[in-house]
């Protein structure tokens, strides 16, 4: 688990550190992990001073934006995205591919209420249409995908209040790395949270509560998906130095399901429909620090416990209790050349019907390359290792590698071409797979 995030994947503050980016544009901004609500506010400068104050100005001449309405800064774009999916229904027997179109308009909003205090909030909406498959048996469909929480801090003296939304409308179901066979996931999700955090010298200390809220628009396959969670924070900050801050943080997660599980007798045989309704907590310690100008580490390892309605009557795993880790290694190697190096291990609830909560390993390996002037270069690996509770639960190992393009055509055009190539390998029949996607697109700034 990550601390200064929430999700939400971004680093941070009940924004995500990690979004987990489908390869169809069809992103789920808060996936399917654990609400994390953090306050670790991951910046070593004093919110008190007038020398403060006057860092934090904000000055319209700075903010990005190509229509203004009012007092409201907006920078709006297009974009088109052509490609091509393979095994749309996500089957190990390699299933049917299709060629597919996404249109899509994005708004980043500034508003500079006053000198000091903003609101932000950006949104990609679009329509993703499967020329080869029906809509209903493909990962098409209507989606809503932030590029930025809707937030806004406001300064008190020492304190700062942010509070905080974000919402998602989702359709790709290679979000769950636990689900297989399954062509559409159509989930709702929303955030709202309230972050507090106060300056008293060398000690940043936070205390915030979110709501994360899941919806399932397919309710009459996902709707044991349909939940609510209520999730406090705290943070206690201290900034050793400028560029070395470490602290210890902690949370908690009320995971309230609207249809709870239930226990099945078939043929004298017991099974569980639906989720359990769960408590988790957390608590450890963590450090940032900026090694030079160009090295940043940050690191994060505590305990992780908690409880979750047992039916007796079968064996759906013990209780949790194990460790988080969340590590992350930011390098600019040179003028050509940024990477990153992720690693980490969660426990969170999981997506599967009938399954507890799932256990997973993350690495990632994330290079950055500038070669060319006005092209970008990416070439992210990814790797997944994870575990169901539970006698039926699966063991699960997931590999995701990708080559993405971007080239800025002129002034307001740019375009991107990707290729990503993903495996998923199950312990349990029919239940492994392979995907590869081909994109190509576009995007006009207004």
């Amino acid at each position: 688990m990550n601390h200064g995030h929430e999700i939400i994947t971004e680093k941070k503050v009940i924004y995500l550190r990690r979004c987990f980016w489908s390869p169809v544009v069809l992103s789920c901004f808060f996936a399917f992990s654990v609400p994390q609500i953090f306050g670790q506010e991951n910046s070593w400068q004093s919110l008190a001073g007038e020398a403060s104050a006057m860092s934090r100005k904000v000055s319209p001449d700075k903010i990005d934006y190509n229509l203004e309405v009012g007092p409201v800064l907006l920078k709006l774009n297009a974009g088109l995205v052509n490609g091509y999916s393979s095994n749309i229904g996500l089957t190990s027997s390699g299933g049917a591919g299709s060629a597919y179109s996404t249109p899509s308009l994005t708004c980043n909003l500034s508003w500079p209420i006053t000198d000091l205090n903003t609101l932000t909030f950006g949104i990609q909406a679009g329509y993703s249409y499967y020329w080869q498959a029906s809509q209903s048996a493909s990962p098409g469909g209507f989606f809503l995908q932030p590029t930025s929480v809707l937030k806004g801090d406001f300064y008190v003296s020492n304190f700062k209040i942010t509070p905080s939304d974000a919402f998602s409308l989702q359709q790709n179901p290679t979000q769950a790395t636990e689900l297989s066979g399954v062509s559409k996931l159509s989930l709702f999700q929303n955030n709202l949270g309230l972050l507090v955090t106060w300056d008293a010298g060398d000690f940043l200390i936070t205390g915030g509560a979110s709501v994360f809220t899941v919806k399932a628009l397919n309710s009459s396959t996902n709707n044991y998906l349909d939940r609510n969670a209520l999730s406090p924070s705290f943070s206690v900050q201290y900034n050793v130095s400028k560029t070395l801050a470490a602290g210890i943080n902690g949370s908690a997660q009320f995971n309230r399901y609207q249809n709870p599980a239930q226990l099945i007798q078939t043929n004298g045989i017991y099974s569980v429909q639906g989720q359990n309704n769960s408590d988790l907590f957390q608590v450890g310690p963590f450090v940032n620090h900026q090694l030079s100008e160009y090295i940043t580490v940050g690191f994060d390892l505590g305990y992780l416990w908690g409880t979750f309605d047992k039916f007796p009557e079968v064996n759906q795993g013990g209780y949790p209790s194990t460790f988080y880790l969340d590590f992350n290694w930011s390098h600019a190697l040179n003028q050509h050349l940024k990477y990153s190096i992720t690693a980490g291990r969660i426990e969170q609830p999981s997506v599967s019907n009938g399954i507890t909560f799932f256990t997973q390993w993350t690495f990632g390996l994330s290079p950055s390359w500038n070669v060319i002037d006005n092209l970008s270069l990416s070439t992210p690996l990814s790797a997944l290792i994870g575990e169901q509770s539970g006698s039926n639960g699966q063991k699960i190992q997931n590999y995701t590698g990708s080559v993405n393009l971007g080239y800025q055509i002129m002034e307001k055009l740019s375009s991107t071409m990707g290729f990503t190539y993903l495996i998923k390998d199950s312990n349990q029949p029919n239940q492994s797979y392979s995907q590869w996607n081909a994109t190509l697109g576009f995007t006009y700034d207004f």
